[in-house]
């Protein structure tokens, strides 16, 4: 056994991969090898790679420029251009594919060889040099190829001199790859020398054609072994995401294939470490190097466990080796690099998921995609973003003979194209590893693609250095330039002088006293008025006893009293903590006796349920506040005061009181001033309920910046026709709120009005939403920032089309993206975000252990993950925690699930974000019901009833917070680590509302009827809704070309792919061949009447207005 394994660990990775290939269940042990056969016609079946190429080609018109084999040797020496031209001849005549074009018959695709060339090799003289030669090169690899028509092979020799040539040889991808050039190169130097001793080059006779491989490959991926391979590869990935390095420039609808190439060089200690470290673990350079790239691509997408792409050779026999064509694959390798590994583990990992690969890389990528159910995105790859590929080149970088006295050496053809968003490919060139990275120039700037190099070489020497550490201790910086991050982000940007606000509001009152100040329905009060009111109240609270060190709990009315009573509270030196009357009792009690309030101002009638709770209870219109003096309060202003405790949820399922000094808040004022998005002269809209931190922005900095405040009431908020008119009514030039206030407004047709400045925030910004704001409003403003940090702590005005990033850091903040060890991280890589300044709140009231945790060093760490741009600016890419925003509110997921735990019929509960349509994201809940006691009107065995679980979560949670569905389970499904799998969760809810969904609507027209036929026949399942999606039916994109091409020999129309992708219903579909039929029939009959006589047309439109015609349908 010992000698076994021996051997197999000696085998290289394909040899263990045919092995372990032959060993898999499903698949013949005596399976038949390729052979040669006799094709009707000369025309072969396409492969499954071929129709991906040509799909590609008529989905986009870029992509036939990326997917092309470009090869260019240096010729040194006398040249026989004869000879040459020759030999040339001869490859192309042994390998029919590189005279093969490609054609439809039927629904199928074949590949149909051209005869035998003729001698023919353009010769052109250069003058320039190298340079001259490369940049002509260049562009013969640029021009176009029609695979329709042909020929598919390129070639020129430039002359540089008299001994000095460089030949070209450009071939399409759909006839050669990568291994083919090395074929060429050999069977080339073969043929010259033959050719110039007036002999038959001596080659072996090729066993098969390419074309009979894929007969071979096609018969052998039927039946029950394509359906092992697409059980395997569905198991091995699941819905692990791609690996993705964000790009900088906003993702354009369809992939361009415009890029650029960088090239490298690693140092040798480097290649000899990995080299080394490779024989260690009976791995390649290929595996360690892709374990390498694994490192750097889990820190900048934040996905330890993701998808790249492989390329692999695609020879799985021997027949195949000598083979010019296409065979080369590319399969999606899921890298799990979860659970902080060393990065030797790691690699061991690395290792067997490429030989698992390498097992079944014949899975055609079109299948798999189908198979994985994967949405069909013109603008990417459907399974990944990035590809490693790596080999060794024919000549590695230096020469070689080709015949006595001629020597060759290959130079280098970048055609501007990149395939994916990024493309690494690792060669071996002699005792060193060089690397080039193609990127796509419309996602990634040059510095980008540079850094993406230095730092892969840095995580390379790590791994080199220490592979028995864990990963997340490999630094992806140099020391110095960690150092210098953390040096630039100790700063802010910009610094403004701290005002508190009750010196604020001083000045705006010194400045207009006559303007108005609040309007809450008929009542308005100015700037004056709204002083002397609000000193009223301050002297009523100090009368009761309210003043510095004490807490002021408010519940009042959205009415003319509010503004009074928070500038009030300020004014007397207390802390104000807002309450709302609409939150569960249990919650409020929880609130005031945590913060310790002493008082409590209420609007008459509100929070009994707070009578005796608090010692103290003034209402708004009870004498205490009518007969105090308005005289100023004698209490001088302390910045280091707590302003203001704002409760968020916790979670352990207790919420956590943020406390907000003075001087925080001074701060925000005055960084809002020195951006100018609110000031004198603005007129603003207060829609914020009091206890969430929007309601700053609406009712405490106006009054400090004087501005207008517009209270509204709870409808406002809710009926987008009510709400218009209030903005028209009132002239509101400033809007703050949130984007489901947004979506509100736009899907009642509002278009702007007197608005002039939207100021979004409290959850994400999407880039179709902010592009149809943009389209109404002036200015439109992105907002971020969490409670702890006063607000907002970054903005961003958004001008560009794409998702807003959430911007720069505001006046007297700093930002920093750390790692998990506290290590500054590059531009690009996901770290998270610590804010620091006067800003960041005093921390958590009563909770120590709470404030140390994520108070730090003056910084606050939010949890939020995100990247810092080239250009500086930040963008959120998630949580590093269960906290999510639901409708703007920031909710912790196990405080929801520790009240639906405390059910007694329940043992486990799991909450997660369920996705039930676009922009409609809700809670649900999953619970596994405890066996001994069900608990409510439940059993033990079916577990609470969801009504009982709901009943019960909303006596204690606010109504944002409570689940729209709770979920019985047996048991929560668990990731292979043990942990509860909240993504399988989720798909599960999925799948139980796409159960749920209508009947399939029926055909209509005859368009609809045939159409809908065609999809039942080409997709196997029947009946077809007019509405519903071709590819969540099951289709795919070689299915998509088909049916367009069954169009056209029905109709004689041709629909664009393009128009296909963007509807693709039969309704769409047919809709595109009604317009398509209608077109052909206007311009025939506009071709007809004109040459009609006049008299004709006269009777013709004497006919038409009789009702002497009608229309017929085209025939069905």
């Amino acid at each position: 056994m010992k000698d076994a394994m021996t051997r197999l660990s000696g085998l290289a990775p394909e040899e263990r991969a045919r092995l372990l290939a032959r060993t898999r269940k499903g698949a013949p042990a005596g399976a038949a090898r390729p052979t040669a056969r006799t094709r009707p016609g000369g025309r072969a079946r396409a492969s499954f790679g071929q129709e991906q190429q040509w799909f590609l080609e008529r989905l986009n018109t870029g992509a036939d420029a990326a997917y092309i084999v470009p090869f260019a040797l240096r010729l040194t020496g006398p040249l026989d251009v004869g000879a040459l031209r020759a030999a040339l001849a001869a490859v192309t005549r042994r390998h029919e594919v590189l005279r093969s074009r490609f054609e439809w018959h039927g629904s199928e695709l074949f590949q149909v060889p051209g005869p035998d060339p003729a001698a023919d090799l353009p010769v052109r003289t250069v003058t320039g040099g190298e340079d001259a030669a490369r940049a002509l090169a260049v562009d013969l690899a640029r021009r176009r190829f029609d695979m329709a028509q042909g020929p598919l092979v390129r070639t020129e020799l430039l002359v540089l001199g008299p001994t000095d040539h460089m030949l070209v040889w450009v071939a399409h991808h759909a006839v050669a790859d990568g291994w083919s050039v090395g074929v060429l190169l050999d069977e080339l130097g073969a043929a010259y020398r033959a050719a110039l001793a007036g002999t038959e080059p001596d080659l072996p006779p090729l066993p098969v054609q390419y074309a009979d491989f894929v007969e071979w490959q096609r018969e052998r991926l039927t039946g029950e072994r394509m359906d092992a391979l697409v059980r395997r590869w569905r198991d091995r990935l699941g819905d692990a995401p791609p690996a993705a390095v964000a790009p900088d420039r906003a993702r354009p609808a369809t992939q361009t294939f415009r890029g650029a190439t960088l090239a490298f060089a690693l140092p040798d200690e480097v290649g000899a470490g990995l080299a080394e470290l490779s024989a260690r673990h009976g791995a390649t350079l290929y595996m360690t190097l892709l374990a390498g790239l694994q490192v750097l691509l889990a820190r900048h997408g934040g996905e330890p466990d993701a998808v790249v792409g492989g390329a692999f050779a695609g020879r799985p026999r021997r027949e195949a080796e000598p083979l010019i064509g296409p065979l080369a694959t590319t399969v999606p390798l899921r890298l799990d690099a979860s659970g902080d590994p060393a990065f030797g583990e790691l690699l061991e990992r690395v290792k067997d998921a490429v030989l698992q690969a390498l097992a079944d890389q014949e899975i055609p990528f079109g299948r798999l995609v189908q198979e994985l159910g994967r949405s069909r995105d013109p603008s990417r790859n459907p399974l990944y973003d990035m590809l490693f590929s790596m080999g060794s080149l024919p000549l590695g970088t230096g020469e070689r003979a080709l015949a006595d006295g001629l020597t060759v050496r290959p130079v280098g053809l970048p055609n501007g194209t990149s395939r994916l968003d990024l493309e690494l490919t690792m060669e071996q060139t002699g005792d060193g590893l060089a690397g080039r990275l193609d990127y796509n120039t419309d996602l990634y700037l040059p510095e980008t693609a540079a850094r993406l190099i230095e730092q892969f070489g840095t995580v390379l020497a790590g791994a080199v250095r220490a592979p028995d550490r864990p990963i997340s201790e490999i630094p992806i910086l140099a020391e110095d330039d960690a150092a210098g991050l953390l040096e630039d982000w100790a700063r802010p940007e910009r610094t403004v002088p701290v005002t508190g606000l009750v010196g604020r509001f001083a000045a705006m009152v010194r400045e207009g006293p006559g303007r108005e100040a609040v309007r809450a329905g008929s009542s308005s009060l100015d700037y004056a008025a709204l002083d002397r009111r609000s000193d009223q109240v301050a002297n009523a609270l100090r009368d009761a006893g309210a003043g510095p060190g004490t807490v002021v709990a408010v519940g009042v009315d959205r009415d003319a009293m509010l503004l009074p009573v928070l500038l009030g509270v300020a004014k007397s030196g207390a802390t104000y903590l807002p309450l709302d009357p609409d939150f569960p009792a249990e919650r409020l009690r929880f609130m005031v006796d945590d913060s310790g309030a002493s008082v409590l101002v209420r609007s008459p009638g509100r929070h009994p349920e707070l009578t005796g709770a608090v010692p103290t209870v003034l209402e708004t219109t009870g004498p205490e506040m009518a007969e105090a003096p308005a005289a100023p309060v004698p209490v001088p202003e302390d910045l280091d005061r707590v302003a203001y405790v704002m409760y968020t949820s916790g979670s352990t399922g207790r919420p956590k009181g943020v406390a907000v000094s003075h001087r925080a808040l001074g701060s925000f004022a005055g960084a809002i001033a020195d951006l100018g998005l609110l000031g004198p002269g603005d007129r603003t809209l207060a829609l914020a309920r009091t206890p969430f931190d929007g309601s700053v922005v609406e009712l405490l900095l106006p009054p400090a910046l004087g501005a207008t405040i517009v209270v509204g009431d709870r409808a406002d908020a809710r009926d987008a026709g009510r709400l218009t008119a209030l903005l028209d009514e009132q002239r509101i030039t400033v809007l703050h709120g949130t984007p489901a206030l947004w979506r509100l407004l736009l899907d009642a047709g509002w278009t702007g009005g007197p608005v002039r400045r939207l100021l979004s925030g409290a959850e994400a910004l999407g880039a179709t939403l902010s592009a149809r704001l943009r389209e109404r409003v002036p200015e439109v403003w992105n907002l971020y920032g969490p409670t702890e940090a006063t607000v907002w702590a970054l903005a961003q005005r958004v001008d560009e089309d794409g998702v807003p990033p959430i911007g720069r850091p505001l006046a007297n903040v700093t930002a920093a993206v750390l790692d998990e060890h506290g290590r500054p991280v590059p531009p690009g890589v996901r770290g998270e975000l610590y804010l620091g300044g006067p800003q960041v709140a005093d921390g958590y009231l009563n909770r120590p252990e709470l404030t140390a945790e994520r108070f730090r060093g003056g910084r606050y760490r939010t949890g939020d993950r995100v990247l810092r741009r080239a250009d500086g600016t930040l963008v959120f890419c998630g949580r590093t925690d269960d906290q999510v925003k639901i409708r703007g509110h920031r909710v912790e997921l196990g405080e929801i699930e520790n009240v639906l735990g405390r059910h007694p019929g329940v043992r486990d509960a799991v909450v997660v974000v369920h996705r039930f349509g676009a922009d409609d994201d809700r809670l649900v809940g999953y619970v596994v019901p405890d066996g001994d006691a069900a608990g409510g009107t439940g059993t033990a065995e079916a577990g609470p009833d969801e009504a009982d679980l709901r009943a019960a979560a909303a006596a204690v949670l606010p109504e944002y917070m409570l689940p729209a569905r709770v979920v019985t389970l047996p048991e929560l499904p668990l990731t292979p680590g043990g942990k509860i799998d909240r993504r399988a969760l989720a798909a599960r809810e999925v799948e139980a509302a796409q159960r749920r969904s209508s009947p399939a609507s029926p055909p209509g027209t005859p368009t609809q009827h045939w159409m809908a036929a065609l999809w039942e026949e080409l997709l196997g399942r029947s009946p077809i809704g007019v509405h519903d999606d071709f590819f969540a039916a099951g289709g795919h994109s070689l299915l998509a070309v088909k049916i367009l091409n069954r169009v056209r020999e029905r109709c004689g129309v041709d629909v664009p792919l393009e128009r296909f992708f963007g509807a693709p219903t039969v309704a769409g579909a047919s809709a595109a061949v009604d317009e398509a039929l209608a077109a052909g029939a206007d311009a025939d009959l506009a071709a007809r009447v004109d040459a009609m006589s006049d008299e004709e047309v006269a009777r013709l439109l004497g006919r038409i207005a009789s009702g002497g015609l009608s229309g017929a349908a085209p025939a069905a």
